[in-house]
């Protein structure tokens, strides 16, 4: 018992499988209607027993559901109304997930070393004897590296997944930094400087659409922060 049902913050774990809190208002509200068979505005412990079905526990009790109720209530009562229902959905909904800081560390080490890059490559450029032009290519290959990437990596994240993403964005940028720092001539800089620009992209389309997923209604804002933050 106390393994099935722990509370994960405000909800047992049985019912967050059932993903609640990343509905929006209308359809949590619709969710509970439909749980609500009676239509008396709360969930009962025989209408409960239904949300442990849904939640792959086919071989739930009664004594469970009644445990569910109560659980959600915050007392020994029967039922849970709609407002009880709510407020334990959205208090779980307020809590950041964990795995936003991991996602946050990759995107503050991408733009650390593209903010380290700017005040280095002019003087790198000059020993070099690059123009001031020539400058110029370098640092706009990074640029349109991004731009040309952006739609491509995001179509590419949803079809592969967010991780090799993220894990492949991250290493095509380290590589891309490194070779930059030992180029010595322009065609190598802007080659080199454009795959830590496509590394980035990568690294972004991955961790954009990975925030979103794990986001919220109720904390989307502080969830997607570091896409914006870590810049």
């Amino acid at each position: 018992w106390v393994r099935r049902f722990a509370p994960s913050r405000s909800l047992p774990a049985a019912f967050e499988v059932l993903g609640l809190k990343y509905l929006e208002a209308d359809e949590l509200r619709a969710r509970f209607d439909r749980y609500d068979v009676n239509g008396d505005g709360s969930i009962c412990q025989v209408e409960a027993l239904q949300i442990l079905n849904d939640a792959g526990l086919q071989d739930a009790t009664r004594e469970e559901a009644l445990q569910l109720v109560q659980h959600l209530h915050g007392h020994e009562e029967e039922a849970v109304t709609w407002e009880e229902f709510e407020g334990a959905v959205g208090k779980a909904a307020e809590v950041i997930d964990k795995r936003v800081y991991p996602i946050s560390g990759a995107l503050f080490l991408s733009f650390f070393g593209q903010g380290t890059m700017a005040p280095i490559l002019p003087l790198l450029g000059r020993s070099l004897g690059l123009a001031a032009s020539e400058l110029g290519f370098v640092t706009a290959a990074s640029s349109l590296s991004r731009l040309v990437c952006n739609m491509p990596f995001a179509a590419a994240a949803e079809r592969f997944g967010r991780r090799p993403m993220l894990v492949g964005g991250s290493l095509v940028g380290s590589i891309g930094f490194g070779m930059l720092s030992v180029s010595n001539d322009l065609q190598g800089m802007m080659l080199w400087n454009g795959l830590a620009g496509a590394g980035g992209a990568a690294t972004m389309a991955g961790a954009g659409l990975y925030l979103n997923d794990i986001a919220t209604p109720r904390n989307r804002s502080r969830t997607t922060a570091p896409c914006l933050g870590s810049g």
